[in-house]
């Protein structure tokens, strides 16, 4: 797999076929503040394509094609309004990107997380993140990292053996 991430990022996992990993990134709202702000974690697991958490996680694929969010009838009313659903295709992968904000809990801590899958049969990688606390959001929508986030998760490419094997001048 390879995605685009800015320099000052970091990954960490297991390149050798481990099945997890994560890339920390540098917040972006570090650039323009002088207090420190935790920086910004995108975590991935590989799975099977068929496998329950990429066909019935936080997003579903409608006959479509179209990737909308999937919550139970019963949950419905308490995350109405609280879920924004985001298609995700990237050069050779398609997915979908749950944005699902809290709705219980103390309203100063409470958090607006991203869950994801990029699909590429026969696999898929999927994970979550959190985008910001939702009363900075609110007041400041620049501090909402779901754009961003979106940003790098389209920049997603699944390498085949072939291209793998590639000198890595030519990727």
């Amino acid at each position: 797999m390879s995605v685009t991430v800015p320099e000052a990022a970091r990954e960490s996992g297991s390149p050798e076929g481990g099945g997890s990993g994560s890339i920390t990134i540098e917040n972006p709202l570090n650039l323009k503040r002088k207090t420190y702000i935790e920086p910004f974690y995108l975590r991935f697991i590989c799975y099977d394509a068929d496998s329950e958490v990429v066909t019935n996680g936080w997003g579903k694929r409608l006959p479509s094609g179209e990737w909308v969010a999937s919550v139970s009838s019963s949950d419905e009313p308490l995350f109405r309004g609280a879920l924004r659903a985001h298609q995700v295709h990237s050069v050779n992968a398609s997915g979908w990107a749950v944005a699902v904000d809290d709705v219980i809990g103390d309203e100063r801590y409470r958090l607006r997380r991203l869950y994801y899958c990029v699909i590429h049969e026969p696999k898929a990688v999927c994970g979550h993140s959190e985008m910001g606390l939702l009363t900075q959001i609110r007041r400041h929508p620049k501090h909402d990292l779901t754009p961003y986030a979106l940003k790098i998760l389209r920049s997603i490419e699944f390498l085949d053996d072939a291209v793998q094997a590639a000198p890595a001048a030519s990727r």
